[in-house]
């Protein structure tokens, strides 16, 4: 309402000191709501309303009436109105054409079905065998102009004081009256009568204060009757209180009994639960033992809700956990795709590099140097990087190219023409982004390679090996030999400072391993390639097997 109240300030609105409560002809629902806020104010307007002022801020009506048996309202008419409307309903009549009528009704019950015949039963409950009824309605209702509905109010947030004389077939000397009511509870739906505390005056007249109206019974004995029945009845209470008492520790005992069997339901579904999560092979162990302990949680916490509310919540806190449990799931197997992307293990590099090397090619024709290398599955791109033997490579990829291109030209290095007569060197990486970090899959070895118009040194042109194939025992060793192939037989192949004349790689080390020196070693029985690789990156292979 601040905002409102600044509205006010700002448009020079202001309460008038005397005579009707605002000083204007026009009022928003809004700035009446305003108004609201001040129950003085409120039973002003109220007041004007039932007395029927139109003013710049009362615009409709109200009345407040009682029908039925001879009966009064000891409450204000304008507190009637503040319990009866919502706050809604009264800046609506206030500031329209709106009229509310708020009707307290007394009349006798005599229906027999339904709802009114459990609200009976209920009240009949409480009344002796030496005593009669009689029953009747104590409604209140709200009617607004041009509807024909009739809106029953049944709760309060306050109390109405109501008196009403008793019908003069009832009056009679020597007898004794009191009240009894029942209602249906709004929230829960259950049925329950209660004693209302009244008082009867010498006229017959009787008072009492409520905050609910309900189906009521003026219930009533004569003094002789009441005498005679006294210990009778008092006896027949000790019955009752003895067999409500009974009927309540039957009740618990059964509650004990539902709780009992809800929570080893609820055992059960978390026994299947862990059961479904350790045998899910979507789930990676860092997602299962997440997932564990989140169903172990709310077990925990549905068991102490049972404790709470009772059995009557098993539906709920199983559905909440039924919820937890594919949610728990759903969530791990996102963890796990997420750390699967993110993770490369040794073996998973050790294959991707022999992938990546396999088809890697260097060569320098013309002005230009060309690239090409092997595909790794599950890489997004790949960087490829060129510099001039002798200088570092920079942080920067020369080039990066989408997952289906595995070669490329390179035409300039810095951003200059390429020296020919320089040395270079090139390797590429196959990544793929996780969460914005990249994840390197697999690495070329670096390729030395000599510029074309370099008069010192020469590339290499092949490898020959020989022999292309060893068969070895476990444990045992074989030693490769290999000799490079030169483009230009006069002229050296460049040094060992830019990389080493073999370099060497097997596809299995749990078959065979091989060393720097390339000599291979038997690990077990089986077959696996040996890779060599010359300083420009030309690859040649050797069949192993191990017996």
């Amino acid at each position: 309402m601040d905002e409102v109240k600044d509205h006010l300030d700002k448009a020079g609105i202001k309460e008038a000191e005397s005579g009707s409560v605002l000083a204007l002809e026009k009022i928003s629902p809004d700035e009446m709501a305003y108004l609201l806020k001040n129950d003085k104010k409120t039973s002003e307007l109220l007041s004007e309303a039932i007395e029927g002022k139109a003013s710049g801020a009362v615009k409709g009506g109200a009345s407040v009436i009682v029908t039925g048996m001879k009966a009064e309202l000891d409450t204000s008419s304008e507190d009637i109105l503040k319990m009866a409307l919502t706050p809604t309903e009264i800046v609506e009549m206030l500031s329209s054409a709106k009229t509310i009528d708020v009707v307290l009704e007394l009349k006798e019950n005599k229906e027999e079905t339904g709802e009114t015949k459990t609200a009976k039963e209920e009240i009949a409950k409480r009344i002796g065998s030496d005593e009669d009824a009689y029953y009747f309605d104590c409604d209140l209702y709200k009617m607004v102009s041009g509807s024909a509905d009739r809106i029953k109010v049944t709760e309060f947030d306050s109390e109405i004081n109501i008196s009403f004389t008793i019908p003069d077939e009832f009056q009679k000397k020597g007898r004794t009256y009191r009240l009894i009511g029942s209602h249906k509870d709004v929230a829960t739906g259950v049925m329950s009568s209660y004693v209302i505390p009244s008082e009867v005056d010498d006229k017959y007249v009787i008072s009492f204060v409520a905050d609910k109206l309900c189906l009521m019974s003026l219930v009533y004995t004569d003094d002789d009757i009441k005498a005679g029945n006294a210990a009778a009845r008092e006896a027949a209470e000790r019955e009752a209180v003895v067999k409500a008492a009974a009927e309540k520790e039957a009740a618990n005992k059964q509650e004990q009994e539902k709780l009992v069997k809800a929570k080893e339901e609820l055992d059960k579904k978390l026994a299947d639960a862990i059961k479904s999560i350790e045998g899910n092979a979507e789930l990676d162990a860092t997602a299962k033992a997440a997932a564990k302990k989140t169903v172990e949680e709310e077990a925990a916490s549905a068991k102490k809700e049972l404790d709470s509310k009772g059995s009557g919540a098993q539906t709920s806190v199983n559905a909440s956990f039924d919820n937890a449990l594919t949610k728990a799931i759903e969530d791990g197997k996102s963890e796990t795709r997420k750390r699967a992307d993110s993770t490369v293990t040794p073996d998973q590099q050790e294959t991707n590099n022999l992938a990546i090397n396999k088809g890697l090619k260097i060569d320098q024709t013309g002005s230009k140097i060309r690239i090409a290398w092997g595909k790794v599955d599950g890489a997004e791109n790949y960087d490829v990087y060129v510099q001039y033997c002798g200088k570092q490579f920079i942080k920067v990829p020369d080039k990066t190219l989408k997952s289906n291109k595995t070669k490329v030209t390179i035409t300039k290095i810095g951003g200059k023409k390429l020296n020919l007569k320089k040395n270079y060197k090139v390797y590429v990486i196959a990544y793929r982004t996780v969460d914005g970090e990249k994840i390197t899959l697999a690495k070329t070895i670096t390729g030395h390679i000599v510029g074309r118009k370099n008069t010192k040194f020469t590339n290499v042109k092949s490898i020959k090996l020989s022999k292309s194939k060893y068969t070895v025992k476990v444990g045992k060793t074989a030693a490769i030999k290999a000799k490079t192939v030169l483009v230009d037989k006069g002229r050296k192949q460049l040094s060992d400072a830019h990389a080493a004349e073999f370099r060497y790689a097997t596809s299995d080390k749990r078959i065979a391993t091989v060393d720097k020196n390339g000599k291979i070693k038997g690990v077990s029985a089986g077959n696996c390639t040996i890779y060599v690789y010359a300083r420009n990156g030309y690859a040649k292979t050797v069949k192993v097997t191990v017996k």
